[in-house]
């Protein structure tokens, strides 16, 4: 029994992580940052990279299989093994980008499942076309950037992604570039010195995309076990975010780096949660949930009609993730909801338009308390409450419900709205709760009204 129970703890565990990085996704302000393990060779038989292929067959050179102690799955080490042996730069970059070349037209089950994804920039650290074909085959029209490390190169200005046209960025070069490419162990010291100098720069829309403070970014195959990464990471503007970021990683990562000090130092930050995943497994479950979740804001946009209650939800951003979960049921329930990250269109002004919203737009203001909440000492949820009290009294005196206080668990109430009786929506009981207290008051107000309510008398 404790077995099982475990078990399907663990699965419902993880169906939530899915739903939950799904949610983020859709929202627009995730990055898929695809590490040199996250190209996989097509048709390999096992999760094998590219980049250990490349190096296998470079290791397979006279001069560098004589070396003690080289490690063959080793781009850098193997490459700039060689080039020392030849010191033939050029004939290393064309080698590599012949290589990347013969799977111009190629894909994986991998790229076609994030490629399926609501993502509108993809970071990537590999030379080939995978992601971008996978992108074609999926109906978007993809663009395609890349940085050049060793010179400045005139190109037109990045236009902003979106979904049906996203950016794929190449980090560390292009194979139909082959200087671009970083191969060597000292091509990666002058390329990360160029990338923390800006010089030459990247793209200022790349940079901007990057550094915002909104976003977070699914990090996959990257090996966090790389004593460059902190470095980079933060020239890129990819650390400091506000919410924290995901990383998978492979086992041999787990196995051989569970303690390591660049693991260590983004894990008790909280900037990164670590996973062990296969990526064909990831990407397929991270696909399946989001199609979920697709099919349930579908049906539950499609709910509410003309003369719906429309519900406005005062929240702070830590709560979004249960804040969803509550708009998409209430949608469901033929209830409008009015939120900031949908709502809001850029160049709205917050202020004048909170005021309009709360006495024009909203039938009711639901305020979502919770210990993220109670933690806060400003927060514009202050504002708002304000706001929806002058209006609420107003309600009162025709017997109707204008403010409704929420709760997520055992959060306290606000001490603005403790003479109001509230109601626990961390439950499906809770929930349905307040969809009966909406749906029976949205009544009475049809019945004021002599109107007919939605949804019948």
């Amino acid at each position: 029994m404790t077995v099982l129970a475990s078990a399907d703890s663990a699965r419902a565990d993880g169906s939530a992580r899915f739903r939950s990085l799904a949610r983020q996704i859709a929202r627009g302000n995730c990055i898929l940052v695809l590490g040199p393990g996250a190209a996989i060779a097509p048709d390999s038989g096992s999760e094998l990279p590219l980049t250990v292929v490349l190096s296998t067959l470079l290791a397979q050179d006279d001069r560098v299989a004589r070396t003690p102690g080289l490690d063959h799955r080793d781009l850098r080490h193997v490459s700039q093994v060689l080039y020392e042996e030849t010191r033939s730069l050029t004939g290393l970059q064309e080698t590599a980008a012949e290589f990347y070349s013969r799977y111009g037209a190629r894909t994986t089950p991998f790229h076609r499942n994030v490629a399926a994804l609501p993502f509108t920039f993809f970071l990537t650290t590999t030379a080939d076309d995978l992601l971008f074909n996978a992108l074609i085959e999926a109906g978007k029209k993809p663009s395609r950037q890349f940085y050049s490390f060793r010179r400045a190169r005139r190109t037109e200005a990045a236009e902003e992604p979106t979904v049906a046209r996203p950016l794929v960025y190449h980090l560390y070069g292009y194979h139909e570039e082959p200087d671009s490419l970083v191969i060597t162990e000292t091509d990666l010291i002058d390329f990360l010195a160029k990338v923390i100098l800006n010089a030459p720069p990247l793209d200022p829309m790349i940079r901007a995309e990057l550094a915002k403070a909104s976003t977070t970014c699914l990090f996959v195959d990257l090996g966090f076990k790389d004593w460059y990464l902190r470095a980079l990471l933060r020239a890129l503007g990819l650390s400091g975010h506000q919410d924290t970021s995901i990383a998978v990683e492979n086992a041999e990562f787990f196995e051989r780096s569970a303690l390591h000090q660049t693991t260590i130092y983004f894990s008790r930050s909280q900037a990164i949660q670590f996973h062990h995943e296969s990526l064909d497994e990831f990407s397929l479950q991270l696909r399946q949930a989001h199609d979920a979740l697709s099919a349930q804001k579908g049906n539950a946009a499609a709910a509410p009609a003309a003369g719906a209650p429309c519900v406005f939800l005062s929240y702070v951003h830590e709560d979004r993730e249960a804040v969803d979960r509550l708009a998409d049921t209430l949608r469901a329930a033929a209830i409008d909801v009015w939120q900031d990250h949908q709502s809001l269109r850029v160049g709205d002004r917050w202020a004048q338009l909170l005021e309009q919203v709360i006495n024009k737009q909203a039938d009711y203001v639901a305020v979502v308390q919770s210990p993220h909440l109670t933690r806060r000492v400003e927060t514009y949820v202050g504002i708002e409450v304000d706001q929806a009290l002058k209006r609420h009294q107003k309600m009162l005196l025709g017997g109707f419900r204008f403010l409704l206080p929420l709760r997520l668990g055992l959060a306290d109430d606000l001490p603005l709205l403790s003479v109001l009786q509230g109601i626990d929506v961390s439950t499906d009981e809770g929930v349905g709760a307040l969809v009966a207290a909406i749906t029976q008051d949205w009544k009475k107000r049809a019945a004021a009204r002599g109107a007919t309510p939605l949804g019948g008398s």
